[in-house]
């Protein structure tokens, strides 16, 4: 069966510390996604002979992974950094320090334009690699736009991982399919 469907916003975002090959530790809720985006990075080379090209080669290595959620929780900033909360009655604490970041993977859910069903993007194993800002205005709320980098994790789930489905795909538990 072929799902041609096309894809509208993204509704949904989860994720999870990576403990290990394709396990998971506890799925939180990114809330407020705003965006996603993914850049697949290429290498490649051109062999010269003959007086031109004569074979071309290129291969996926690594992804760029882009989203833009609004800061709520601490337990997707632990994820995402490492570091871990501490928390009283009154309070949620936590320190980032320059600690190296860990890996963790990552579900984006986009809707399907007729209603029916969802596209699922499964990122196993990405870290941050980049800068990260957040700020705050006055009139505008604080979000975060993180940039992680994504590798291969096994061949199964390969760098990125996408299902498109006639129903509603769940995301709460990290591989989001077997």
């Amino acid at each position: 069966m072929a799902v041609e469907q096309f894809n509208v916003g993204v509704v949904d975002c989860r994720i999870a510390a990576r403990t290990g090959v394709a396990t998971y530790g506890a799925v939180h809720d990114v809330v407020a996604i705003g965006s996603f985006g993914v850049t697949f990075n290429v290498a490649s080379d051109e062999l010269m002979g003959d007086g031109g090209v004569s074979d071309i080669f290129a291969r996926i290595i690594k992804a760029e992974i882009r989203f833009r959620f609004g800061f709520r929780s601490m337990a997707v900033w632990s994820i995402l950094t490492g570091q871990s909360i501490s928390s009283t009655a009154s309070y949620d604490q936590m320190a980032v320090d320059s600690d190296k970041l860990p890996y963790f993977g990552i579900t984006f859910v986009t809707e399907h334009s007729d209603g029916n069903g969802n596209t699922v993007f499964f990122v196993p194993k990405c870290k941050i690699m980049s800068d990260v800002e957040f700020s705050a205005d006055q009139t505008q709320y604080i979000t975060n736009e993180i940039t992680a980098t994504a590798v291969r994790e096994n061949p199964t789930y390969r760098v990125v991982s996408k299902r498109q489905a006639t129903y509603v795909q769940s995301v709460d538990v990290m591989p989001p399919w077997s």
